[in-house]
């Protein structure tokens, strides 16, 4: 039975079939975080190593940096993903992509960097209209000349995709072709490598110097007992004739065949006591490993096919030498190397970092070390002893010691985790911290990586950095100019001192001092200004100061002030400050209101002064209106328990909105959410009131009310992606955006956050800093995820 193969269809753009649906829907919270499968190769370009990544239904594209592994694409699969592989054709730059679906479905997919995107080179369906599929799930190989495809679909059948590449095109067969086996239960198989036709081989191999491919089918048969046999796969009759060996009554646990490349060639079949080497030019040869252990995954160290790492149910890592002197096999060795999460699929990257994709936990970045290191966490802990000589580099017929205990010294660090619920295998909804908001506790993963997680919809924080300093009051970014792309500095507000940490050319984050700046004094805002100067406000003064030689410009003090100077008394005490882009509005107590413009010649000039009816509480000028440079409203909370608005530059109140609480207002803030601008107030008991602001009449309407969380709220506003949001700093985080017109609220995937500034630098774009008790953490917004 032949299938035909498209060219003119995509695997990723075909659309799902419809079903009736009429009360019900779904939809997916979170991307699937369980690794199938992994592949490493160069497949962005000739010179890039690239770890591709299959989760399910989707396809996730790195490219290994010197900073690590860097997301390149992440691109949609309708459908499961069964199998993955690269492969690159004999004339090809790069490698190209073989996906395969549990319906069925494969594709041959190349990337191009104009988008990016992913490009379909041949697709097509390959299901079948009678026959039993298999149980144990598909199986793919692919010949290592790169003339066929075999895909293992059903119970005694081998189905063929042939194929040719010029360098340009890929030219598939216009049938793939459906092979009868004998084998009706296949556990694994690999296309092997074979010797050129000047090697000059054997009568055994003949077949296989005729240049066809030769395959090693690893089955089990009726009496459960397991077998390996070769057979050659006639590429002009299509079918399999017999290969040049086979092997009966393997170990009972046998479960997979790793092809050894030219010029070793032949193949190891790993069993769960044993490990076999099996050439027909070469004597066999075996090695013992620990009882039942049941390898579940593998990769190559080196190209020549002489170490493997591999990896068993319980997390054990092992590496597995073949000592080999002029082309010859002399011998297998096992070390273990240390306990990691229990793998489903593992790819060797460069310079002993390894990929382990795990669907039953977390997956990790691993590096293996020549000297033994302490485990760092339980993740990692001593499983074995022996270490990689060079971190897993050199010669693989170094001489090495065969170790198969249990205990001794580990040489795995784990570098990076990617969290995973998979497998979710039971969980309850509860109101955890009785605030009205349903989370999920889920019992995830499984063996040694089970867990029990608490999963929340919300705004994922991916953490860069951290660093512990207890005691921060403030936090603020600046630039060296109101141009720059980039923050220079971080400006660190505490009880009775400033410091100031500086991004260096190294991306490190050093203590700097700028000598303008009142580093004795605590900092209550820090800005950059519209004319490239540097803003401090502290307790004693305004200080503008010069960003480029960073010399003290010009100082302005409630003492010195020329209005409400006969209303002060005598008070030099600043006790809030905020700003625009050429504007400062201060607040002294008894209710004194001061704005300032600061003037392209490096002068704080006062412009008016006010006393409000009560003590200010609050205040804000961030700009909402046509001039984004320059604020024409303030919004000032007061002990009154009031909110107003007030007109600059004469400060005289336009608006007055009663909060109808009895709680004080610890931030209020202006913000423009898509063309609409609002007034936001936050409480200390956690409540967050919300006006829409008529920017015509200066009325503020639509008032809303909502509880956050139980503690004071700190409003900040920046931007991310483009778009303007407003990060309310409490004990349940929350950031707060516009969609279509309505104010949304996310969730944060962080407690307890005391305050909060954007700060992007090239390291770090589009992140955030956060203070978090005594902690200062570094992040970037993933986007809408779940807490886990």
């Amino acid at each position: 039975m032949a299938t035909s193969i498209a060219t003119d269809t995509d695997i990723t753009a075909a659309k799902p079939p419809l079903y009736n649906c009429i009360l019900n829907y779904h939809v997916t919270a979170s991307k699937p975080s369980a690794v199938t499968h992994c592949a490493v190769g160069s497949f962005t370009s000739s010179t890039d190593v690239n770890l591709i990544i299959g989760r399910s239904t989707h396809v996730d594209i790195q490219a290994l940096t010197t900073e690590g592994l860097k997301g390149v694409l992440t691109a949609p699969i309708h459908g499961v993903i069964s199998a993955l592989k690269l492969f690159r054709p004999k004339a090809a730059s790069k490698d190209l992509l073989l996906i395969l679906t549990e319906h069925y479905k494969f594709a041959i997919l190349e990337y191009n960097p104009i988008g990016p995107e992913l490009i379909t080179r041949a697709c097509g369906d390959v299901k079948d209209a009678i026959g039993r599929p298999v149980e144990a799930g598909h199986l793919a190989a692919i010949d290592p000349d790169c003339r066929a495809i075999a895909l293992h679909l059903y119970d005694g059948q081998l189905k063929v995709l042939q194929m040719e590449h010029d360098g340009t095109t890929l030219r598939m067969a216009p049938e793939a072709s459906n092979v009868r086996l004998e084998e009706s239960v296949v556990i694994d198989m690999a296309f092997l490598a074979i010797k050129p036709t000047s090697a000059g081989a054997g009568p055994s191999s003949s077949k296989a110097v005729m240049g066809h491919p030769v395959l090693a089918l690893l089955y089990e048969d009726s009496k459960a007992a397991r077998h390996v046999k070769t057979y050659t796969l006639n590429l002009k009759t299509r079918e399999l004739e017999d290969g040049p060996w086979s092997q009966g009554n393997l170990d009972a646990g046998s479960s997979k065949v790793i092809p050894v490349p030219y010029p070793l060639g032949g193949a190891i079949v790993v069993g769960e006591n044993v490990l076999t080497y099996f050439n027909t030019q070469q004597p066999t040869r075996s090695t013992q490993i620990k009882p039942n252990t049941a390898i579940q995954s593998w990769c190559a160290v080196d190209a020549d096919g002489s170490r493997y790492l591999l990896s068993d149910f319980a997390g054990g890592l092992h590496l597995l030498v073949l000592a080999h002197a002029d082309n010859r096999v002399a011998g297998l060795k096992v070390q273990t190397l240390g306990r990691t999460t229990s793998t489903s699929c593992m790819s060797y990257l460069d310079s002993g970092y390894v990929f382990l994709g795990s669907k039953g936990g977390d997956s990790q970045l691993i590096k293996l070390h020549a000297e033994p290191i302490s485990s760092p966490s339980s993740a990692a802990a001593p499983a074995g002893a022996a270490a990689a000589d060079g971190g897993v580099t050199g010669s693989g017929s170094a001489a090495v010691s065969d170790v198969n205990s249990d205990e001794g010294p580990n040489h795995v660090e784990v570098v990076d985790s990617w969290p995973s619920l998979a497998p979710i295998v039971d969980f309850i909804v509860m109101d955890l911290e009785r605030q009205g908001q349903g989370q999920m506790v889920a019992c995830c993963g499984c063996f040694q990586d089970g867990s029990l997680r608490v999963v929340r919809n919300g705004i994922g924080i991916h953490e860069a950095a951290a660093m512990d300093l207890p005691g921060i009051k403030g936090i603020w970014s600046v630039r060296r100019s109101w141009m720059d792309a980039y923050d220079s500095h971080l400006v660190l507000s505490f009880v009775g001192e400033t410091r100031l940490l500086e991004i260096s050319e190294d991306d490190v984050l050093d203590e700097a001092t700028i000598s303008g700046f009142d580093s004795d004094g605590q900092t209550l805002l820090a800005a950059t200004t519209l004319h490239d100067q540097l803003l401090q406000v502290t307790s004693s003064s305004v200080r503008l100061v010069s960003s480029t030689t960073g010399q003290l410009l010009h100082e302005w003090s409630p003492a010195n002030a020329t209005h409400n100077n006969s209303s002060n008394g005598g008070s030099t005490s600043i006790t809030l400050a905020a700003a625009s882009p050429c504007q400062v509005l201060i607040a002294s107590g008894g209710g004194l209101v001061w704005l300032l413009d600061v003037s392209e010649s490096g002068r704080l000039e006062e412009v008016s002064g006010t006393v409000m009816d009560a003590e200010v509480a609050c205040l804000d000028i961030t700009p909402v209106g046509a001039d984004s440079n320059k604020a024409t409203l303030a919004a000032v909370g007061t002990w009154a328990m009031q909110v107003q608005l007030l007109s600059l530059p004469s400060l005289k109140p336009v608006t007055t909105e009663e909060l109808g609480s009895e709680i004080i207002p610890r931030s209020v803030v202006l913000a423009n959410f898509e063309g609409q601008a609002y007034v936001l107030c936050g409480l200390g008991d956690g409540q967050l009131h919300n006006w829409r602001l008529q920017s015509e009449t200066s009325t503020l309407t639509d008032h809303k009310k909502v509880v956050l969380g139980t503690k004071p709220i700190l409003l900040s506003s920046f931007t991310s992606q483009g778009q303007r949001n407003v990060f309310a700093a409490s004990d349940r985080a929350t950031i707060i955006y516009s969609n279509n017109k309505k104010l949304l609220y996310s969730n944060l995937n962080e407690n307890e956050v005391a305050f909060m500034c954007s700060f992007t630098t090239s390291s770090f774009p589009d992140s955030l800093a956060l203070v978090k008790g005594q902690q200062l953490s570094l992040g970037a917004i993933n986007g809408t995820w779940s807490k886990c």
